[in-house]
């Protein structure tokens, strides 16, 4: 048995269909992690945001637009430290030290239009790659609610435990 050779042109035709078979792959693969990233991002109850490199909001994800109560039409190109008209300074100056230094961190406190008051831990990424910050936010404003509900029972109850204690050891 004698193996039969393959001409050049058979072999430069196999190089090309595993270089396509290869993008192939690797293209159903990216589009596979991008709708993974794209359903995480509709529907994580985190606050995600996209800034450009003058802070103008690109894009925001679903728990964006509802905690501020707009379209998101409506939040898209606006000047993200004006969203937190308390916090605009530190805000400024926070994602400006997020330029130099990759990462930083920032609580902020602010009111809405509802007059609520709204608690944000915020993780600020800038990539240099594509010129844009990436803010991740957390909404605390439920669970200070919940433990300043708690706090004036909790004293209350303390109060009285104390006094009848004291009142205890008189007897």
């Amino acid at each position: 048995y004698s193996p039969k050779s393959l001409e050049p042109d058979q072999i430069t035709s196999l190089h090309e269909l595993a270089q396509a078979a290869s993008k192939l792959y690797t293209l159903k693969k990216k589009q596979s992690e991008s709708e993974y990233f794209t359903n995480l991002f509709a529907f994580t109850q985190n606050i995600v945001c996209v800034m450009d490199k003058e802070l103008n909001i690109k894009e925001i994800n679903p728990a964006f637009a509802e905690l501020f109560n707009l379209n998101k039409e409506g939040i898209i190109n606006k000047y993200f430290p004006d969203l937190f008209p308390e916090n605009k300074e530190e805000l400024y100056n926070t994602l400006r030290a997020t330029k130099s230094s990759g990462e930083q961190g920032l609580f902020t406190s602010t009111n809405l239009q509802t007059e609520e008051v709204i608690s944000i831990e915020w993780h600020f990424r800038f990539e240099e790659k594509y010129g844009e910050f990436f803010a991740f936010g957390q909404d605390f404003s439920k669970e200070i609610s919940e433990r300043t509900k708690l706090e004036i029972p909790e004293l209350k109850f303390r109060n009285f435990f104390e006094n009848s204690l004291g009142l205890m050891s008189m007897h």
